[in-house]
């Protein structure tokens, strides 16, 4: 049954494209391949707690954060395959660079470029970008991070380093965050798949708050971990799990 199940999902994956029959991976190493196939495949991806779509998303920014170029090119093939758009895609970029690194965008970026289609310059020249002064940024970065935090009043390190703290409220929540190219809820599972493969515990335990301040269960926290257990090893994964039970416990 996994087998089967394993096949389809690669199959919609890839729209049918391919190649199923492990040719490669079974010559080398054929038990390798069955659990490549029956088990990640078959028993992870099909999981229903997190929908193919959201998961393709957490897989893209896992394989940006590895900067693993082959990797992320069939991943972004996959989310044109299933209906996320290449502005979708590039905006996961974007928001994973502001936590990966600009190194790492850049290596996106110049992925994207060979997989992607190209801009359809028609379409771009209807998008409006706000212009917003630096004061405004900042006034709707607290308003982003009001609404994470789920209160008026959250932790900031503005006393400590002023200027920092206008670029992090200004630039980060106020520019990338608060852009529609994204939901704020897959904003937050890209986030939190970015501090899982940091195993920055702090963060990680931050993004968990304001994913159940805004509407992400924790049976969906759990399943982004054990994506990408898959993704960034059993560690990233297990580390996760030791953290969610701590935030857990805290909203109880």
């Amino acid at each position: 049954m996994n087998r089967k199940e394993g096949l389809r999902m690669l199959r919609q994956l890839s729209n049918g494209l391919a190649e199923t029959d492990g040719s490669t991976l079974a010559e080398v190493f054929p038990d390798f391949w069955k659990m490549h196939l029956e088990h990640l495949f078959g028993e992870v991806w099909p999981r229903t707690q997190l929908p193919v779509r959201e998961r393709i998303m957490v897989n893209i920014t896992g394989l940006i954060f590895q900067k693993f170029s082959f990797g992320l090119g069939n991943s972004m093939c996959w989310a044109m395959n299933n209906g996320i758009t290449r502005d979708e895609i590039l905006e996961i970029i974007l928001q994973v660079t502001h936590y990966a690194g600009w190194p790492t965008g850049v290596m996106a970026v110049e992925v994207a470029g060979k997989y992607l289609p190209e801009l359809d310059k028609s379409k771009e020249a209807d998008k409006q970008v706000e212009e917003l002064s630096n004061e405004e940024w900042i006034e709707k970065g607290y308003e982003t991070l009001q609404t994470l935090w789920n209160q008026k009043e959250f932790p900031t390190f503005e006393d400590f380093f002023p200027d920092f703290w206008k670029m992090h409220a200004g630039h980060l929540f106020g520019e990338v965050w608060s852009r529609p190219g994204l939901s704020l809820r897959e904003r937050l599972l890209v986030n939190l798949t970015c501090l899982i493969f940091h195993k920055y515990n702090w963060g990680m335990a931050n993004c968990m708050r304001w994913a159940l301040n805004n509407g992400i269960s924790k049976e969906e926290i759990l399943e982004v971990a054990m994506h990408v257990a898959h993704y960034g090893g059993w560690p990233c994964g297990i580390n996760a799990m030791e953290v969610a039970k701590q935030v857990f416990e805290e909203k109880e």
